[in-house]
């Protein structure tokens, strides 16, 4: 019975420096730990690409980049704004219209023209700022969800709406054109890619679409 165990032990002692011979004389990383790297592809769905801007300059007297990818339309039809300039994208749903108004009847500030605007009267009110002016953001929720932001200069009541049936893809772009916003008191109306190597083009084009 002792013999057998000795040759028990002396099997396991065999079977261990075996293990440890073979485990030492692997390649090294055979055995290491595995890991996993998270590659989120979805990362542009969160934080739309932008990709290159273009600057639209308006004879209104204002200026704006926006993505190139937008089809934009200065509506020369409308006869009652210096500027109805839209923006939209057939991938997107929603889109933004930059304005160029005379003062609604009774506004005089952008204060009062918050409470002059029946439709506003339910919206979410914060101050901003439109070229380092003084402006008001609007957020209204229902019955659509839009975005606006406006001031008064020069008399003129200018605004960006952005309609965000996209939301996240259309408060993206609200959020380039407001930031990038700048009054031209001679604009000259020209559209131009922000590259150097780009050719300007006329915004007295009916409508452009850049894809």
């Amino acid at each position: 019975m002792k013999k057998m165990w000795i040759i028990v032990s002396l099997t396991a002692v065999g079977i261990i420096c075996l293990a440890v011979y073979f485990y030492r004389t692997l390649p090294a990383g055979i055995l290491s730990p595995v890991t996993i790297s998270s590659n989120n592809s979805d990362v542009s769905k969160t934080t739309p690409a932008q990709g290159n801007l273009l600057t639209w300059d308006d004879p209104a007297g204002f200026s704006f980049t926006y993505p190139e990818d937008l089809s934009v339309n200065k509506h020369a039809e409308d006869n009652d704004n210096y500027a109805h300039v839209e923006l939209t994208n057939k991938n997107h749903p929603g889109g933004i219209i930059v304005w160029a108004s005379d003062l609604p009847k009774g506004v005089t500030n952008i204060a009062n023209w918050i409470t002059k605007t029946p439709s506003y009267t339910t919206a979410t009110i914060i101050d901003s700022t439109l070229d380092k002016q003084p402006a008001k953001k609007i957020l209204i929720a229902s019955p659509v969800k839009k975005i606006i932001v406006g001031t008064i200069s020069e008399e003129l009541l200018f605004s960006i709406e952005g309609t965000l049936t996209d939301t996240q893809y259309w408060q993206n772009v609200h959020n380039t054109i407001t930031t990038s916003f700048k009054f031209t008191p001679e604009g000259n109306g020209q559209q131009s890619n922000t590259s150097p190597n780009t050719t300007s083009e006329s915004a007295a084009d009916e409508e452009e679409t850049i894809e």
